[in-house]
């Protein structure tokens, strides 16, 4: 008999583990950022870029499209919008690559040598809990000087999440956004948190997950994001 209670307790242990691990993953609770840690150190700095195998696919697919006027480039927040029905007539070209991180983009910037046209960029969001802040704050720098260089680019501030521990972080990033972004003439900061967050916290009914918009969020940032490109003209 207690051999069949040590078997039961030993299941009920792994269930558990393995919900905890599941619910971890999806909402980037502890102990997330420290799994996330090890990993980079045991599998190096590619961890990001391993972790998004079709990376490199998106990457030359979506270099053909920066012929178009107006430009989208970031991370899953700007590939998940669907720009042609928020924000039709204007037309947009949607460089957004899911799971894209800060020193990512800085390079698909170098690479895709973009120049005279109107540039909106989000990212940030994967960089929590995987990369440096100091280095983050870094590259988002490095980005809006090379598309402000001659470019006009409205920079979105990266987007809270529902989790309160990354909330400092993130609040570092829209910090460091702003500054750089108001240094540059060709530059203006758009503040997304102001719509869809509240205390430094993504709001529960505009996402479906704690990270990603909703519908009645992204409606919410495109509305921002029409008037600044219809003053812009």
């Amino acid at each position: 008999m207690q051999k069949y209670t040590y078997i039961i307790s030993a299941l009920t242990i792994i269930t558990l583990v393995y919900l905890w691990g599941f619910v971890s993953a999806q909402t980037k609770i502890f102990p997330y950022d420290l799994i996330t840690k090890v990993e980079r150190r045991i599998l190096g700095k590619n961890l990001d870029y391993n972790r998004n195998s079709m990376y490199p696919v998106k990457d030359d697919l979506k270099k053909g499209d920066i012929s178009k006027d107006i430009l989208f480039i970031g991370d899953s927040h700007i590939e998940l919008g669907n720009w042609a029905d928020f924000l039709k007539p204007i037309d947009v070209a949607n460089l957004g690559i899911a799971g894209e991180t800060s020193a990512q983009l800085l390079e698909r910037v170098k690479k895709y040598d973009i120049r005279s046209k109107t540039v909106v960029a989000v990212i940030g969001t994967n960089d929590l809990g995987s990369e440096r802040l100091e280095k983050s704050q870094q590259n988002i720098e490095a980005i809006i000087q090379i598309l402000a260089e001659s470019n006009k680019l409205y920079f979105v501030s990266t987007p809270y999440t529902g989790n309160a521990s990354q909330r400092d972080y993130v609040q570092a990033l829209n910090n460091t956004e702003k500054s750089v972004c108001d240094s540059r003439s060709r530059c203006k900061f758009l503040n997304i948190n102001s719509l869809i967050s509240s205390n430094g916290l993504l709001k529960s009914d505009l996402s479906f997950d704690g990270i990603h918009m909703n519908r009645d969020g992204y409606l919410l940032f495109s509305e921002q994001l029409r008037s600044a490109l219809t003053k812009a003209d």
